[in-house]
């Protein structure tokens, strides 16, 4: 979540600062919609399928080749 962009974070416990900004966001509902077309766009790009798979191949890479680092030892 990037803060002011996809969406906003109030303070664990802080019942007053979550209500201002969801106060916001209901009373802004041109606000709200950009915010949530933000996320979205967001998740497609940065947490797509294709990038998780990715992401996990060259984790399994980087591991494997530590290892075969470490058995020529």
């Amino acid at each position: 979540m990037i803060p002011g962009q996809t969406g906003y974070l109030a303070p664990i416990g802080d019942r007053v600062a979550f209500a201002q900004l969801a106060e916001r966001l209901l009373l802004s509902p041109a606000l709200a919609q950009q915010m949530g077309l933000a996320g979205r766009d967001r998740i497609a790009t940065e947490f797509s399928v294709e990038r998780m798979v990715g992401e996990y191949v060259r984790l399994y890479r980087d591991v494997l080749a530590a290892r075969s680092g470490d058995q020529k030892r």
